[in-house]
């Protein structure tokens, strides 16, 4: 795997995503995408989680703090400091399950 967090857009694109996907058997329950951070005030360093999902009847079910994890890891490795996701204030659960899985706000 690279090392160069800039490196992580080359995988799929100039849309910087990498998806991973959550599977509960062979059906696929949830996913979340990553890649380096598309605020143009953002270090190299910083990576992105631009998109996040758990099909409603999976949730609770870890699948999301896995996906969380595995992005979170992946995008350490690649060099990310930080990592920044970006939600609506609005909402709530989101929220609370990114700061229950230890992502802090700014």
């Amino acid at each position: 795997m690279s090392t160069d967090l800039r490196d992580v857009a080359r995988w799929v694109g100039p849309a910087a995503a990498l998806l991973l996907v959550a599977c509960a058997g062979e059906q696929v329950v949830g996913f979340v995408a990553i890649g380096p951070s598309q605020d143009p005030d953002a270090g190299q360093t910083t990576g992105e989680v631009t998109a996040l999902g758990v099909h409603p009847g999976h949730r609770r079910q870890g699948h999301g703090s896995r996906l969380v994890n595995a992005a979170v890891d992946i995008l350490r490795e690649a060099g990310a400091e930080h990592v920044a996701v970006w939600c609506l204030v609005e909402h709530e659960p989101l929220r609370s399950f990114l700061t229950g899985a230890g992502l802090a706000w700014k």
